[in-house]
């Protein structure tokens, strides 16, 4: 069967780059045509641009006025964007290697609508695509929309990234979805977004990644670091993340490292500004312990069966879906709030988390293996009541 999938998958992120990667990879080991929908819409593209100034930021309404200090703006911030450049390059190679895209670059909506990729099944899906708080969430690439009649409309492990919707995106987000055949989504939180909209068929299945078995993310893996560190992974420099790591580092005698997305932490031994999808594996896979805030972090933690403590982002509301992930598998207590809840002591017992585990990674695996079937569009068991 051939099979296309849409994800936010070229945003340099590791979690995206590694989910969009995870549900190509088993939809091609099932035996199916997979590719990815090159779609690159402007908001996505930002990353890199040299004059991007974050919506939040308070110089965004005065640059916008006066070009002339825009060009300032951006002239001040172009180290500390392309610090990271080696990154950027990481990421490229990665994705030229292991994703399959569409012959075709999409840059916008009607883009797609004009030159339809052709396939029997479209899945919309994984990560936080229909998180209406950011732009994706808002797009109807991101729902299927350009799909035609007679063609199988999926979502898999579709995230709204937090636990509630605005009242003023509801009635949009609600008659996009009711036009999916099947809808999964990555956390409880999202099924009762899904009640509130009307839609009562939806069924909670795992992230991509946690589709693949360890032993294929070990393959990915070319070599491994030989000193012992916890490392850090801190998309806010949040004190208590560093607060945390100083106190392993003591009480163990570890080395700090630090993966970084943007900025060096001070506090760490190693600041690594280059790492791509693999090297990231590489850190988790050979780190003693993982303190993050990052929700794929923690799932490659688990996977790795890694000790790690994981904080919330601070006022951000996307924490929902780690506290899902955790609490589905008998970890809530690896969620930190406070640097002193850390117990050194605790072994995390890795028998019953994978055991846990193993049931939910059943239900997704049977929920895409009933889509996929060539009588799926007739089947009536887990349709969407409509």
């Amino acid at each position: 069967m051939k099979v296309k999938t849409i994800t936010c998958h070229n945003v340099y992120n590791y979690g995206a780059t590694l989910q969009a990667y995870a549900l190509q990879r088993y939809l091609s080991e099932l035996g199916h045509d997979v590719q990815i929908i090159d779609y690159r819409p402007v908001y996505l593209r930002l990353r890199y641009n040299f004059w991007l100034i974050n919506e939040n930021s308070p110089y965004k309404s005065i640059c916008d006025e006066y070009p002339f200090l825009h060009l300032m703006y951006a002239l001040l911030h172009y180290r500390n964007r392309f610090v990271t450049g080696g990154r950027k390059t990481a990421f490229d190679r990665f994705n030229l290697e292991f994703l399959k895209l569409s012959s075709n670059t999409y840059g916008s909506y009607f883009e797609i609508c004009n030159n339809l990729p052709d396939a029997d099944i479209y899945i919309a899906g994984s990560d936080q695509i229909w998180n209406s708080k950011m732009p994706n969430g808002k797009d109807a690439a991101f729902y299927l929309s350009f799909v035609p009649p007679g063609k199988i409309r999926a979502s898999y492990a579709a995230s709204f990234g937090t636990d509630s919707i605005l009242e003023e995106n509801k009635q949009f987000v609600a008659k996009m979805i009711k036009s999916f055949d099947y809808v999964s989504v990555r956390e409880k939180t999202g099924l009762k977004i899904l009640e509130s909209l009307g839609i009562t068929s939806g069924v909670n299945v795992v992230d991509p990644v946690l589709l693949l078995s360890r032993n294929i993310w070990e393959s990915l893996i070319s070599r491994k670091y030989n000193e012992k560190y916890v490392l850090v992974y801190d998309f806010i420099e949040d004190p208590m993340i560093k607060e945390s790591a100083l106190k392993i580092s003591k009480q163990f005698g570890y080395k700090i490292y630090s993966i970084n997305d943007y900025t060096k932490q001070s506090y760490a031994d190693k600041n690594i500004s280059n790492a791509g999808p693999i090297e990231f594996l590489e850190l988790i896979y050979s780190a003693q312990v993982i303190v993050s805030n990052s929700f794929h972090a923690t799932v490659f933690s688990v996977i790795f069966e890694k000790s790690f403590y994981v904080y919330d982002l601070q006022k951000l509301s996307n924490f929902t879906r780690t506290q899902d992930f955790l609490s589905g598998i008998g970890l809530s207590e690896q969620r930190i709030n406070k640097s002193d809840q850390i117990n050194l002591a605790h072994v995390i017992d890795y028998t019953t988390v994978l055991t846990s585990l193993s049931k939910h990674q059943k239900r997704s695996v049977d929920f895409l293996k009933m889509i996929l079937k060539d009588d799926c569009k007739t089947s009536e068991h887990l349709k969407l009541n409509h």
